[in-house]
């Protein structure tokens, strides 16, 4: 992938197990081709243990996976868009982006608003 991304850290918090980050995701699309410029924000949760013995840093440095990291990482605009698709009950709100999407509109294209604050409820659970 040749595109052009920066990574900014907008907020971090602890629970008693856990360390929560909210990062923003920018990648830059090239000049001339179709591609646009996005900006994501994704939540990133380790366990405070694994993130202080620092194997957090050894998994990044041999390519950025290990099944014995507890490392999850969640992409908050497609998280919140799965929901609200997946939800039984109706609501009005939803109504302008059912007939988007029913009018050919991609998912791609809708753009969640995020809060920059991250909030630890326990448990490992952060909410934004």
């Amino acid at each position: 992938n040749t595109k052009r991304r920066r990574c900014t850290l907008v907020s971090m918090v602890l629970d008693e197990e856990c360390i929560g980050s909210l990062c923003q995701v920018n990648t830059e699309g090239h000049v001339g081709d179709d591609s646009e410029d996005t900006e994501k924000h994704m939540l990133v949760v380790i366990n405070r243990e694994e993130f202080l013995l620092g194997e957090s840093s050894a998994v990044a440095d041999k390519g950025g996976y290990s099944e014995d990291l507890n490392l999850n990482i969640i992409d908050i605009g497609e998280a919140t868009i799965n929901y609200l698709l997946s939800t039984d009950t109706a609501d009005h709100r939803q109504l302008q982006l059912m007939d988007f999407l029913q009018d050919g509109g991609e998912i791609s294209d809708i753009q969640v608003l995020t809060s920059k604050k991250l909030v630890a409820c326990g448990y490992g659970r952060f909410m934004v």
